[in-house]
């Protein structure tokens, strides 16, 4: 599945809802915060097994 679109539909959304890059921006941060958190939980050994 491809998700390269996300982030760019996110702040557009977010960009075209608020008037605000900085909105845009900040959705952004979230999104990468959010991804980070869920990479933090893989067991990479066993992963790699």
């Amino acid at each position: 599945m491809d998700t390269s679109w996300i982030g760019p539909f996110i702040f557009a959304r977010v960009n075209d809802i608020l008037r605000s890059l900085r909105y845009g921006i900040l959705s952004l941060i979230v999104l990468f915060v959010v991804g980070l958190a869920i990479l933090l939980t893989v067991d990479v050994p066993r992963a790699i097994r």
